[in-house]
This record gives C-alpha cells, structure tokens and sequence, in this order.
C-alpha cells in the first residue's frame, strides 16, 4: 500500500477540510486505477488507461482516421462539462480543460495569507487531450490525461470520455451532417478483390473524386492548388519560406482527408475497404499536382550543397568501385569482390527516387534500397555473412550514393526531412533518412580521395 500524501497547511484547523480529504482519498485509489484494466480491444489497437509517473489517470488508444478530430473534441467537451471543468484553451491537435478548487475557508484565509502560484496550480484539477496523426499507419493517436490538482476528480473526466469514445469506435456511424452526403454509387459496387487490385481502383476512384469540381472537397483542392501556385509563383521567394510550403501542403492533406471521412457514409462494407487508401491516395493526387514546384524551391535554397555533392560524385564515378571502398576502408567481406559493380540493385533502386512524385514514394525508395544493400550480402555469402551493425552499414551507404545519377539527391533528402518532421510515425524511416544525409554530406565535404 502506497504511503499516505502529505497535504501542506497554513493551519491545522484545515487538516480535516473538505479539499484535504479528497486529496487523501485520491491517493488511496491511486493503486486500483493503476490495476484496474480498462481494455477496449478495437481492431485499430489496444485502448489504455493507467497511472503515469505523476500519479494522474491517462488514457490512451490509437483509432480510426474515420473518426474525425472534431468528433473527438466533441466528446471529450461534452465529459467535461459533464463533471464541470471549463476548457480554458484549444489548439488543432489539442484542448485544456481545468476546474478550480470551490470555494472554502479555506479560500477564504487563502485571500488573507496569500498562497504560492505554485500551490494555487496544485489546487487546480487540469486534463488534457491530445491528437496525433499516425501518418504511417494512417490512424489517429488520441491521449487524454491529468496533468494537475486532485487526481479524484479527473479520473471520471476520463472515464467517461473513454465510454464515449469506445462507442464511437463501434458504431463508426456518421452523424446528420455525413449522412447528408454518400460516397459515389460506384464505390458501393467495388466486389472484393484482391489487394493490389482494390488498391489501384482505390486511387482511381479518390482521384475522381478530387479531380471533380461536383464535390465540395474537389473544390476544396482545386482552389488550394490555385493559391498554392500564386503564393509561391516567385520560386526564390518560395524558397526563402521553406519549410513553410510543405505545411502548407500538409494542412490542406489533412483537411482533405478529414472531409473524405466526414461527409462519406461507410456503412457499407465494399467503401470501408476503399477507405483504408485515402490518405495515400489523397498524397499522391495532390503532391502530383505541386512537387515539381515543392522541389524547385527546395533545389534553390539547397543548391551549394547540391553543386558541392554533384561535382564529388562525377570526381567518383571515374574511379573503381574497388579504390573506393578501400578508402572508405569497407571490411573485405563487405566488397563483393567478384561482383561487378558490387551493390547495383541498391545503385539502381536509389536512382529511381528523382521519378518519385510523393514523399512516401521517394521514403519507400530509400528503405528498399537498404533493404537490396543488406540482401547483396546475404545473397553474394548464401547466408554465411549478413550486413548487421550501423559501423559496417554507413560504410556502404556512402559507397552506393557515392554511384547514384540522380541531380538533386541532397535537396531531396532535406524535403524529406521536413516531411518526416511535420509528420508523425516515422521514427524508423527518420534514422535511415539520417543516414542517407550523413553518406551526403561526406561525400560533398568531408571525403578525401
């Protein structure tokens, strides 16, 4: 049993006051809330709720992009005027809500004797929610937890919020405002069929959608691509503001899709299946329409380094591939001697990231070729030998960038990077990406030769 709290007091006359026993009596509980299992089993991840470090109940559970943020604002609003917290601030990812100590005698002395900003925070029972975007994944990470004031008081907040949100999650029904609107009669009619197949109509049927001007998230799109191209006419002005571009992009992805999974109706089985592609699908229509200008611009503002790397790695192409892993001192076995050149699937698969239209195109390309890297090893030793640690892999790294064709390589990856760092979920992809920057700028300033 965990060790009674200790509640400070100006006068003892307040030991036995209304606040201190609702302190106590939070603490007492705090080893159940923590046992207790809450498990909301979703097909979209395990629901959580617990006792973090602090001593404040959290919940968490990773659902659907179908259910929309607003719906989730909505529910977590309606649980806190439930049990009287007020919100007191609100972002597009997240809310504050917060109930004030009620009045006491213990207020009424805090007036005389004043008490610390430090403690009035501590008297103030706060929780919050915050939504995240699994853009991998393409589902949404939704975490409600205390953060301050009597933990008693917000765990009820969470509760509730959890019994809403978990019935959410299963009737996955639109409210009057999406069923108002139905998908394309077509999209109903989709048979199952296998994966590669749905995929493709997927995207064909998401495009016409955009593409159409009848459909208001159409609209939506045409009109951003319109502004989109005026604000950033001036390629050295644009370039200038990047990253800003890039969220710009983003924001309106991310509205686009929440209108897909808003104004749809999904009740029908055939359309839920087409849903699981409109974030990609979503992507690749819109980064189709600017990347040309999202990379120009980026080309500009990185073009020294560009110029520094191309002018090192036409110096390199006129040298064996031998010379060159001896000076970056590859590990024999690493060589491949008696394959000539050594690593071209991995050589070949990277050239392919200039015809890339879309960041997650251009991020596939980069992990298939470590993955054809780690692959020319095993396949060249049958097994015997595998490319496993970081130390011997970034040898080879900077040996296969050092053979690539393609123009703008170090530009590319830095857009890649500020994708990476407005997204969330790509954690993995991020310290490969680092990787690849690092082979880049040896090759561009550091490699002697």
């Amino acid at each position: 049993m965990e060790p009674q709290p200790r509640v400070e007091s100006e006068q003892s006359d307040y030991q036995n006051s209304e606040e201190t026993k609702e302190i106590k009596a939070a603490r007492s509980l705090e080893l159940e809330q923590s046992l207790r299992n809450f498990s909301g089993s979703t097909r979209f991840g395990q629901t959580e709720i617990g006792k973090p470090k602090v001593g404040f109940p959290s919940y968490k559970v990773v659902v659907p992009l179908s259910l929309s943020t607003s719906l989730v604002f909505d529910l977590f609003k309606n649980a806190c005027n439930k049990h009287k917290f007020q919100i007191s601030e609100q972002t597009q990812s997240s809310i504050t809500a917060e109930q004030q100590p009620s009045s006491s005698i213990r207020n009424l002395f805090s007036c005389i004797v004043p008490i610390s900003e430090e403690r009035k925070s501590r008297n103030t029972s706060e929780v919050k929610l915050l939504i995240a975007v699994n853009e991998r994944a393409c589902t949404r990470v939704v975490i409600a937890k205390g953060s301050s004031g009597v933990p008693n008081k917000i765990l009820p907040i969470i509760q509730t919020f959890r019994d809403a949100l978990e019935k959410a999650i299963m009737k996955e029904q639109p409210s009057p405002l999406e069923r108002s609107s139905r998908m394309p009669s077509e999209w109903e009619e989709i048979e199952p069929v296998l994966t590669s197949k749905l995929e493709s109509s997927s995207y064909y049927q998401f495009s016409k959608v955009l593409s159409s001007q009848q459909y208001g998230v159409g609209k939506l799109v045409a009109e951003f691509i319109e502004k989109f191209n005026d604000d950033y006419e001036d390629l050295v002005e644009g370039a200038a503001l990047v990253p800003k571009p890039l969220e710009d992009v983003k924001k309106i992805i991310e509205e686009t899709v929440e209108a897909l999974f808003t104004h749809f109706n999904l009740s029908n089985t055939s359309s839920q299946k087409v849903m699981q592609f409109c974030r990609p699908a979503v992507e690749r229509y819109i980064y189709s329409k600017l990347i040309k200008q999202l990379l120009s611009m980026y080309g500009l503002k990185y073009q020294s380094i560009n110029q520094r790397f191309q002018d090192r790695r036409d110096f390199f192409h006129t040298k064996i591939s031998q010379e060159l892993m001896q000076s970056l001192e590859l590990k024999q076995k690493y060589r491949l001697n008696s394959s000539e050149p050594p690593y071209i699937q991995a050589i070949e698969t990277l050239n392919s990231i200039g015809i890339q239209h879309t960041p997650l195109g251009k991020i596939n390309c980069l992990l298939q070729t470590a993955t054809l890297m780690k692959t020319a090893v095993v396949d060249y030793w049958k097994g015997k030998e595998e490319l496993e640690t970081m130390d011997d892999q970034l040898p080879v790294i900077i040996y296969i960038v050092s053979q690539t064709t393609v123009q703008d390589l170090p530009s590319d990856l830095n857009f890649l990077q500020d994708y990476i760092h407005l997204g969330f979920g790509f954690d993995n992809e991020q310290r490969l990406l680092i990787n690849f920057d690092g082979a880049v700028k040896y090759i561009a300033d550091e490699w002697n030769f």
